[in-house]
């Protein structure tokens, strides 16, 4: 398995003092990685645009011939409040499937027509889903935050022309404040890497159910 990172500022010493995986580290602040002991051959430099997504789409374009078997995807930090493990542990307990959250499956968001809690944000997923070549199923139902873990098999279930497109709009676009592209993606990286709207339960009660909200 590779660690995909996105690092801004982070102390990366966490990725830099394991051994179990091979790393790349895709930085927006590389100047910042000086004393941490991350491998300098390791970081390739990006735009500071599009959080993790432009991120996550710029290695998939540039891997895209020559992906790993397996490919965990993450932040700069080692700890967070959507996650219920560090962030090693969470990858650690990869259960091989074609995605896996690396967050708290507590934490879950749901998106349909006229939904109670997410109704702006299935209007945003309505309109910009088409820019990028995304057909907008009925319902959307996932892990909050986007970490996870995925396969070679399934990030070549796209030409890497989407990947590009996707990546252009995230350092193109200035219809909206940075952060606010990032979480449309956000909503869509498990349907968009499985082609499944809802990705299953890992827990029988969440922060939906527990509030009534429709799962």
């Amino acid at each position: 398995m590779l660690i995909v990172t996105c690092h801004n500022k982070e102390d990366l010493s966490w990725l830099a003092q394991q051994k179990d995986f091979d790393y790349v580290v895709y930085s927006k602040k590389p100047t910042t990685l000086a004393g941490t002991g991350i491998d300098e051959s390791k970081v390739r430099t990006v735009e500071n645009r599009g959080r993790e997504a432009l991120v996550y789409f710029k290695f998939m374009i540039d891997f895209y011939a020559g992906l790993p078997e397996r490919v965990a995807f993450c932040h700069g930090h080692e700890t967070a409040w959507h996650q219920d493990v560090p962030i090693m542990d969470a990858i650690r307990r990869d259960d091989g499937s074609e995605f896996f959250s690396l967050n708290n499956p507590y934490f879950r968001h749901s998106f349909y027509e006229n939904c109670p809690h997410g109704q702006s944000m299935w209007e945003k997923l309505q309109k910009y889903c088409p820019l990028f070549g995304i057909t907008l199923p009925d319902k959307l139902e996932h892990t909050w935050s986007a970490q996870f873990i995925t396969t070679r098999e399934r990030i070549l279930s796209h030409p890497v022309e989407f990947y590009q497109r996707c990546y252009d709009w995230l350092n193109e676009q200035r219809e909206m404040a940075d952060f606010r592209s990032a979480i449309i993606f956000e909503q869509l990286w498990y349907y968009i890497l499985t082609g499944k709207n809802v990705e299953p339960r890992r827990l029988a009660k969440t922060i939906m159910s527990e509030n009534g909200y429709e799962e």
